[in-house]
Order: structure tokens, then sequence, then C-alpha cells
């Protein structure tokens, strides 16, 4: 049985914000930097960094191991607005049944079983779905292509961007059947 459990952050909840902020902070400051998520985020006691949408815009999807978020994915679904994927020139021609992914990390310091990661992933392609969500477009570096691809994410289009590539990527949710 799995000990990981599945939440959507409650923006209210400070101490969950935090964490989230802290997590940020670790995978997109320190752990894998990323010149974008850097220049876009709002960093806060060099220790926290806080995604450039209000919470309240975007749904912020936890996986939590022992009260502990070991993984975390974002989306927004205001496409009537400017994208981040518009920042590398990428163009959204149909933005029906769509949303943005914002960011996705796995906390490396936890022992995470990843069986038990993809049975949350499910739930939450199930969420998007009952929103009548069929598309989540984003963007991603070369480093985690390759993670992108094994969760069902096709390859769009690709710019060069300070010294890496940066991937326009999209995940057809009506493809991806709970296992």
């Amino acid at each position: 049985m799995s000990d990981i459990k599945f939440e959507i952050l409650d923006d209210t909840n400070i101490n969950d914000v935090m964490e989230l902020e802290k997590k940020l902070y670790i995978s997109f400051v320190e752990k894998i930097p990323n010149d974008w998520v850097k220049s876009k985020y709002t960093f806060i006691d060099n220790e926290r960094l806080k995604p450039n949408r209000p919470y309240e815009k975007i749904t912020v999807f936890l996986f939590k191991k022992n009260q502990e978020i070991i993984a975390s994915i974002a989306v927004h679904f205001d496409m009537d607005n400017i994208l981040e994927l518009e920042d590398f020139n990428f163009n959204l021609k149909n933005r029906e049944k769509s949303c943005e992914g914002l960011f996705f990390f796995v906390d490396s310091h936890q022992d995470i079983n990843f069986f038990d990661l993809e049975k949350h992933f499910y739930k939450m392609i199930q969420y998007l779905k009952d929103r009548d969500i069929q598309y989540v477009y984003g963007t991603c570096g070369k480093k985690l292509r390759s993670l992108y691809k094994m969760i069902g994410f096709k390859v769009l289009d690709k710019v060069d961007y300070k010294n890496d590539v940066v991937y326009f990527i999209k995940l057809d949710t009506s493809n991806i059947l709970e296992k």
C-alpha cells in the first residue's frame, strides 16, 4: 500500500506554501538551475521561490509522504492571457480544452517509489479530464526531456536558450489511461 498522498494545495495553509517554495528553490536554483525560473519567480529570503502567478490563479498538485511534499506539479487554466511558453516564442494556435503546465519537481532527497507516485499521477490526470482538459502544454530543458517523454509528453518544437535547449511539449490526457 502506498504511503503517498495526493492533495491540491490550499493556499491558506502557510506551512504547505512555505514548504512548496523551499522545494521550488532547491529544485530550480540549487539542484537543476533554471535561468528562466530564476528570472521570473520571486526569491524570498534566499531560500524560497514563489511562482510568478498568484496561488489563487493556479492549481498546485502535491504528492506527500509522511506529511512532507515529495513532488509537485502546477498548472493554470487561464489560456486567454500570455502563457509562459510564449516567452520562448512558442505559439499555441488552439487553446481549447487546454491548460499550461508551470512546474514539476520531485524531491531527490526522498526515498520515493516511483510506481507509488505514478498511481497518484493518474488522479491528477483524472482531475484535468473532469475539467474537460485534453491537452497540457509546457516547456522543459534538455535534462528533463526524457522524463517528460516517459510520462507521455510529445515534443512539438525546440529553441536554444542560454546554452541549453528548451522543448515545447504537449500531453494528450485522452491517451493516458489509469493503470
